[in-house]
């Protein structure tokens, strides 16, 4: 079917397949389940939806392969690259992001869950003490936690962490960092963590928000546990840039390389991720209050720049986008860097995928096009450029109208919003 607007946009209950997608054809995709097995695990901003890797999965791979995700995030490409028997890699420089994607592509024994959860509550409520040396050194913590949250959450991190084996403890790291935004006074949708002076929200009761993501995230472990106990396919989280990797950091074997290459890059001054997971960095001891800025330079599309290095116009060789970076330049310097500087870091991110794939492998970028100072950046097209100059040619575009958001991205105007998604593949020939 397709609705009769300026834009034919065509529905679907699934993508057809890739003889059948015409270039720059829109869909609407009416599956809305996006949390099955263990894709419910954990909110993460911007993250794509699984009936894209998994059309790609099906289309462009076959049983056995390995399937690389250099913007790994919080794992919908492993997820969806183990239920269909292929291997799975990732990348990505959140440690947050990483913990959550181990923890959804290890399965694990439903039975041993509900039996660790039992004795972790009982151990809790035997123990009524605060546990002070597991509470983060975060400054001013009392505005973002009430006292009442602080004693419950330290006494479920302590517990915890008392876990020994390890795949099950990350289990229950991740369900308890799922909480804390939840339990704290800050907003919740926000992509920013502050908390709001005009409509301050109640926290939730971490007991009660902690057994309802558990019984949650159990409900999709069992289901993930079920699938894949045929399959004989496992997922590697690795911690590294994606702009910043070759073979050897894939795979040991020298004459095996990637077969298909599927993610989903950040928007360039869209997210900030180190923004997002501030509480969540702090409460699970990756990073202290003072370090979380510093983390923030390892993204490609950081806006953790000083003058020195934006106040020349910076190039890449591209016209179009050049003179787009040239006017913006004329308004706001910072922002014309910061825009140089992603793109920058997208063109390594080709060239190191295109070192690692097989020839006519495919890799599948699903990114959206950004609004900046009113000026709108084709980032699809200006990628599809880069390709070009790393071995690939177009395959197909087309695009998918993103109908849910986790979270509200305040952009005061300049960023616009983002409606639809833009799914580019592209296959490698030199």
């Amino acid at each position: 079917m397709i609705t009769d607007t300026k834009e034919k946009i065509i529905e679907c209950a699934k993508l057809p397949s890739k003889n059948e997608i015409k270039l720059y054809d829109t869909f609407d995709i009416n599956d809305k389940n996006v949390t099955e097995f263990t894709h419910i695990i954990h909110k993460y901003p911007s993250k794509f939806i699984p009936q894209i890797p998994r059309w790609a999965i099906e289309e462009y791979s076959k049983v056995g392969d390995l399937v690389l995700d250099p913007f790994l995030g919080s794992g919908t490409t492993a997820i969806e690259s183990l239920l269909y028997n292929r291997h799975a890699v990732g990348f990505d420089v959140n440690p947050v992001a990483r913990l959550i994607a181990k923890v959804k592509t290890t399965p694990i024994d439903p039975l041993k869950l509900e039996e660790c959860y039992t004795n972790l509550i009982i151990n809790i409520n035997a123990d009524t003490n605060i546990k002070e040396n597991v509470i983060p050194d975060i400054p001013n913590i009392t505005k973002w936690f009430t006292e009442e949250s602080i004693y419950n959450l330290s006494r479920f991190k302590y517990y915890i962490l008392q876990i020994e084996d390890q795949d099950i403890k990350d289990f229950f790291l991740i369900t308890f960092s799922a909480i804390i935004r939840k339990c704290s006074n800050a907003e919740y949708r926000s992509q920013k963590t502050y908390v709001s002076s005009r409509f301050r929200k109640p926290p939730a009761d971490v007991f009660k928000m902690f057994d309802r993501r558990f019984h949650q995230y159990l409900k999709g472990m069992s289901h993930l546990y079920n699938s894949l106990r045929v399959n004989n396919v496992s997922a590697r989280v690795i911690a590294s840039s994606a702009a910043d990797f070759s073979l050897s950091d894939i795979t040991e074997e020298p004459k095996v390389k990637v077969d298909l290459a599927i993610t989903s890059p950040p928007y360039v001054t869209a997210v900030e991720y180190p923004a997002v997971f501030k509480l969540e960095y702090q409460w699970l001891d990756f990073f202290a209050d003072s370090e979380i800025n510093e983390h923030r330079k390892e993204y490609i599309g950081s806006d953790r720049y000083y003058v020195n290095q934006y106040k020349e116009l910076q190039k890449t060789g591209l016209e179009q986008l050049d003179k787009q970076l040239e006017d913006i330049f004329k308004v706001n310097q910072k922002k014309s860097y910061i825009i140089y500087k992603y793109f920058e870091g997208m063109r390594k991110n080709i060239q190191c995928v295109s070192n690692v794939i097989k020839n006519n492998g495919k890799y599948v970028i699903v990114v959206g096009n950004n609004t900046v100072l009113n000026l709108e950046i084709p980032i699809s097209e200006y990628l599809i450029m880069f390709a070009q100059q790393a071995g690939f040619e177009l395959e197909t575009i087309y695009s998918y109208i993103i109908k849910d958001r986790h979270l509200v991205f305040p952009r005061n105007g300049k960023g616009g919003i983002i409606n639809k998604d833009w799914v580019i593949v592209l296959n490698k020939v030199n």
